[in-house]
């Protein structure tokens, strides 16, 4: 009698136990899927950034087009070495922006599980914006900046240190009326302007920082008494 109660009360409990096992083991699972989970993130996370920390040390040197003393890295060879490294990456072209008459265009630029946008204005050699640019204009500006959305995933990315450092202020030079009153001063003592452009350093008497007028034209008055 006492083992057959004993297997009645096992029997009675057995479902209610079974539903507490059931829910024990579906909370194990989870948990072990959240962690694996955050694992998985964690492990993604960590090769993006090794990625990244790859690619920045590419030596892009030999990449690097110069123009009126300009770096520019070039677009073409970017693309190369992405694709090399992501052959899934893409880019697309945001609707450019209008500034008054200038321009700035998007790249966005898809790779290594994440987005990286870059903007650049469309400028001349002198990194100017270019007022009312043309087609042409535009499309060099265009694959610029998907040289430097890519730049955002590491590759060249330091060849672009200090491009948003503060504008040192343009030099003033030498007015009409100074390049003048040089010009007389040396015809006063025999010298020519190739000569004094010599001294000066320079190609013509207008590139002459203002700041050396007045020690010019006293060398220019020595050269007098010298003679």
């Amino acid at each position: 009698m006492k083992q057959e109660a004993s297997n009645e009360s096992r029997s009675m409990e057995t479902p209610a136990a079974s539903r507490s096992a059931g829910r024990a083991k579906n909370a194990a699972v989870q948990a072990r899927q959240g962690n694996l989970s955050k694992a998985s993130a964690t492990l993604a996370e960590g090769t993006k950034m090794g990625k990244f920390h790859e690619l920045r040390k590419l030596d892009v040197t030999k990449h690097v087009e110069k123009k009126n003393g300009l770096n520019y890295l070039s677009w073409a060879w970017a693309v190369d070495q992405l694709l090399q490294n992501d052959p899934t990456a893409t880019w697309e072209y945001k609707e450019p922006s209008r500034f008054g008459d200038t321009l700035m265009v998007f790249c966005s630029v898809t790779a290594f599980g994440k987005t990286m946008t870059a903007q650049l204005p469309v400028m001349d050699h002198r990194n100017k914006a270019i007022i009312n640019p043309d087609a042409f204009q535009v499309n060099v500006a265009m694959q610029r900046c998907l040289a430097k959305a890519i730049a955002l995933h590491g590759i060249g990315l330091y060849i672009y240190a200090g491009e948003d450092l503060p504008e040192q202020e343009e030099e003033a030079l030498l007015s009409a009326h100074q390049v003048e009153m040089v010009r007389q001063a040396a015809d006063q003592v025999g010298l020519s302007v190739n000569e004094i452009c010599k001294v000066g350093k320079v190609a013509t008497l207008a590139e002459i920082p203002v700041k050396r007028f007045e020690s010019l034209l006293n060398w220019i008055t020595s050269q007098q008494k010298a003679a």
